[in-house]
This record gives structure tokens, C-alpha cells and sequence, in this order.
């Protein structure tokens, strides 16, 4: 049985491959964006959701082979780890073929729905290898719940900054040599496969009495099925929440839309990726842990550090976005999305508080809760989408993004009252004042920063400005949490600084 890494280191990798993710996605991205042109560069962000919005037939098994693989490994019940596998290994095969032979042979339809006319000649091809590339990335999602299970995301981690690698580079080399769109589709799909047959070798390597495809009973199906549900009818759901953005931009406006939308989405739900990897790890934890005392206060101290992570990184990020778009992509593009940027990067100042109440649900094996918050959540983007951007075109989609945050703040409120079951003051002093706090501070520092630059011309004079509105929001934030909870920066800080001394006296002798 391979030890377990702990959370720290864990979260250390998972944080070091999305930090990487970031910078490959900041050069990669302008690239592909002046190559293929705006409305191209919609197109291939719609592509890429067709795979998304069909990953729904997953039925939720993701998440139940993850907790159960790592329930069964903890005991050293490699019957139990079989069983659980190749359930769903099975299924997603089958499921897989069955929906990509289904749209394989239907291209045209899904590009009336989606008015995807620009396509052209190649239409039918490229929706073709998108379907490809779905089931392959659908399988791949199967066997990369193993080292997640096993709590090795050094080894995931790895996988994904090889796989980040070959994408940036061959997708560099497919726009300078001139294949646009369909270049870059057959890249992904050729990435998939070898993505696949890697993670594959990987897994036997950690599993080395893993069986595929082994002949599952209806009593192992029934096993993961009771967990699953929840998961598979919250991500139902939750592809309102992922896709319909995009899907409703490309109906009501056009591709040209959803580039506005999805450019600046993706640099902030990179960060947030970031922030949130360091705290995935601990839905394995919490499914292995059996004291609740040591849950709860966990879950208490990684939702205080998530939310005062999100506070220092994006309350800057809304106030210098328009700004970065400026420059990192042109002054134009700038102009049409700078200000929905600003609204959704907002948003994701109190979303760093909700990180720890996902893996909470899942690890303690009650993601009917999940599926409920989901359900609330995605209703509202739906809805204030719907009603929004008819009137206010892509800016709606920020307004819906902001509104659905309420969701997540009653969540924290009702797990501290039903779960935590302590004084509701507590909680308000730890989590509700500091947001409050942060609002203040951004519009302040936004308003003090339009007042005095109406345009930072170049990369010098952002980073400058940037600087000055990161350390001025980080001295607000660090004076916040001393006031309330002046122990809470040394229980955090001090064991690095313990093993960092530790490692510079070893150095020395």
C-alpha cells in the first residue's frame, strides 16, 4: 500500500499545476485569439462546450469512484477497489459509445442549434472530432480518479502539467503554421489519446492488482449508484450553471459574444482553479476521517484561509482587469468586455468560502446537499440570464453571476447553525465581517485608481498601479483578520516557517 501525502503537500501540487496552467493560458491565449479572430475563437470555446454540456452522462460516478476507491484502499480491500473501478469503467464505456454514435451522425443539427454557420464546409468534421474528443477525455476522467483516490496528486499533478505542456506548445505551432480551427481540434483529439493511454499506464502502476474491465455485478452498480445520483443530478444542473452562458450568448448575440465572456471568465476561473485545487484534497480527507471534532475544525480553518485568499487576489483582480484585458489582448477588446470582467471577478471575492463546504458534503457522504445547492445556484444563472442579456447583452451574465453568490453565503450560515453548532456571532465575526470589509476596500481603491489614471498605456505602469492596489488591499485584509483572529495567521504561517529553519539547518551541516 503506497503512503498517503499530506494535505499540505497535496495541495502544494495541486496549487503548482494550476499556478502553471495560468501562465501557459496567459502567452497561449492572446496567440490563439488574434489567430483565429474573435468570432473564430467563439466557435472553438462552443466546441470545446459541446464535450463539457455531453460529459453529463456521467450519471455522477466520478465523484462516487473517487470517495469509494479511496473508502476501499484506506482498508486494504483491493476486491473492494475492483469492484468499485471497473463499475464504472464499464459504464462510461458503454454510455460513451452510445451518445457519440448518436450526435456522430447528427452534426448538422447541433450546428443549427448552436448557429454555428460560419463553420462552413468543415462544420461536419469538426463537430465529428469534437465527439471523438469527448469520449476520449470521458474515459480519461475515469482512471484519473485513481491517484485522487489514492491522495497522490503529486502524480496527478504531473500528468496534468505534461498534458498543459504539449497542448501549449503544439497549439503555438498549429496557429503560426496557419491551421486555425481545424489544426487545433485535431491537436486536442491527438493530446486526448496519448492523455489516455498515459494516465492508463499510471494507474496500473499505482494499482498494480487493478483488473479492467472486469465483469461488474448488479450489487456493485447499486453501490456506486447510491452515492452517484446526487452527484450526476447536480451536475445536471450544474451545466446550466457552466454552459448556458455560452449556449445563450451564441443564440441571443452570436460567437462574437461568447469570446467577450468567456476570455476574461477563463483567466478568473483559472485563479479561482487555483485557489480551489489547494483545497480539493480535503474531500478525500474528510472521507477518511472519522473524528468530528477534527472535521469541523478543518472545515472552519480552510474556509477562513479560502476566503481570505480569494479577498487578497480578487478584489485587485476586479479593480485592474480591464486594464490587463488592454493590454494582454487589445484596448478594443478591452472596451467590450472590461466591464462584465469587473463584475465577475467581484463575484468570486466570497466564492473562496464555499471551496470548503463542497468537499465537506461529498467527504461526509451527503451530496444530496450538494445536488440542492446546485439546484438554487442554477436556477438563478438561468433565470437572470434568460431575463439579463436580451436587455443588457454579455453584462447580464456578470449580474447573474453575482446574484447567484447569495446562494453560497445562506449555505455557510445554515452548515455553521446545523453542523458547526456554534455561536452564530463567531461566525459572522470570522466570515461575514471580512467580506464586508472587502467590498469597502474595493470600491475605494477602485475609485481612487479611475480617479487618478483614466488609462494605464502600457505593461510598466500596470504593473506598477497593480502593485500599489495589491498591497494596499493586502495591508486592509491582514489588519481585518488580526482584529479578528489574531492567533489565525501564526497557526497558519508557523509550521512552514518550523520546516523551512529546519531545512536551512540541515543545509548547514
Amino acid at each position: 500500500m503506497l503512503p498517503n501525502k499530506s494535505l499540505k503537500y497535496n495541495a502544494f501540487w495541486n496549487i503548482l499545476s494550476n499556478v502553471l496552467n495560468i501562465l501557459l493560458l496567459f502567452i497561449l491565449t492572446p496567440i490563439i485569439t488574434k489567430g483565429l479572430g474573435d468570432a473564430q475563437y467563439g466557435i472553438y470555446i462552443i466546441l470545446g462546450t459541446i464535450g463539457g454540456a455531453l460529459s453529463i452522462i456521467n450519471l455522477g460516478l466520478g465523484e462516487a469512484t473517487l470517495r469509494y476507491v479511496a473508502f476501499y484502499y484506506s482498508k486494504n480491500d483491493n476486491e473492494g477497489v475492483n469492484r468499485v473501478f471497473n463499475a464504472t469503467l464499464w459504464l462510461y464505456s458503454l454510455l460513451g459509445i452510445i451518445v457519440t454514435s448518436i450526435f456522430f451522425f447528427t452534426p448538422e443539427m447541433i450546428i443549427r442549434l448552436l448557429n454555428l454557420s460560419e463553420l462552413g464546409s468543415e462544420g461536419t468534421l469538426l463537430i465529428r472530432l469534437t465527439l471523438l474528443l469527448f469520449f476520449i477525455n470521458f474515459i480519461y476522467g475515469c482512471f484519473t480518479s485513481v491517484p485522487q483516490a489514492l491522495q497522490r496528486y503529486d502524480i496527478f499533478s504531473y500528468i496534468q502539467i505534461g498534458q498543459n505542456g504539449i497542448r501549449f506548445i503544439t497549439n503555438i505551432l498549429v496557429i503560426f503554421l496557419g491551421y486555425g480551427l481545424k489544426g487545433l481540434v485535431i491537436t486536442q483529439l491527438s493530446i486526448g489519446i496519448l492523455s489516455l493511454f498515459s494516465v492508463i499506464i499510471i494507474s496500473k502502476k499505482l494499482l498494480p492488482f487493478l483488473m479492467l474491465y472486469r465483469i461488474p455485478s448488479q450489487k456493485d452498480y447499486k453501490e456506486i449508484f447510491s452515492y452517484g445520483i446526487f452527484s450526476f443530478l447536480s451536475q445536471i444542473v450544474g451545466l446550466v450553471w457552466q454552459y448556458c452562458d455560452n449556449i445563450l450568448l451564441s443564440i441571443f448575440i452570436g460567437p462574437q459574444a461568447v469570446s467577450y465572456f468567456s476570455i476574461p471568465m477563463q483567466v478568473i476561473g483559472k485563479v479561482n482553479s487555483t485557489i480551489s485545487s489547494g483545497f480539493s484534497v480535503l474531500f478525500p480527507k474528510f472521507a477518511a476521517e472519522k473524528n468530528t471534532t477534527v472535521i469541523k475544525s478543518i472545515y472552519i480553518k480552510s474556509t477562513q484561509l479560502s476566503l481570505y485568499l480569494s479577498i487578497v487576489i480578487f478584489v485587485p483582480m476586479a479593480i485592474m482587469i480591464k486594464d490587463f484585458l488592454a493590454i494582454w489582448i487589445s484596448s478594443d477588446f478591452a472596451e467590450k468586455s472590461g466591464f462584465i470582467a469587473t463584475i465577475l471577478a467581484f463575484s468570486y471575492i466570497v466564492r473562496g468560502a464555499f471551496l470548503p463546504y463542497d468537499s465537506l458534503l461529498k467527504g461526509l457522504g451527503v451530496p444530496q446537499y450538494i445536488m440542492y445547492i446546485t439546484i438554487a445556484s442554477s436556477f438563478v444563472i438561468l433565470l437572470c440570464d434568460l431575463l439579463l442579456i436580451p436587455t443588457l447583452g454579455v453584462n447580464g451574465v456578470g449580474y447573474s453571476y453575482l446574484l447567484s453568490s447569495l446562494i453560497g453565503v445562506f449555505v455557510i450560515g445554515c452548515i455553521w447553525k446545523k453542523y458547526i453548532k456554534n455561536k452564530n456571532i463567531i461566525a459572522y465575526k470570522i466570515f461575514l465581517f471580512p467580506y464586508l470589509v472587502s467590498i469597502g476596500c474595493f470600491t475605494i481603491i477602485y475609485y481612487l485608481k479611475n480617479n487618478i489614471y483614466l488609462s494605464i498605456p502600457d505593461f510598466i505602469s500596470f504593473l506598477i498601479t497593480g502593485c500599489i492596489v495589491f498591497i494596499l488591499n493586502l495591508i486592509i485584509t491582514v489588519i481585518t483578520i488580526r482584529l479578528i483572529d489574531k492567533d489565525f495567521i501564526r497557526e497558519i504561517c508557523y509550521p512552514f516557517i518550523i520546516k523551512l529553519k529546519e531545512k536551512c539547518l540541515l543545509k548547514k551541516q
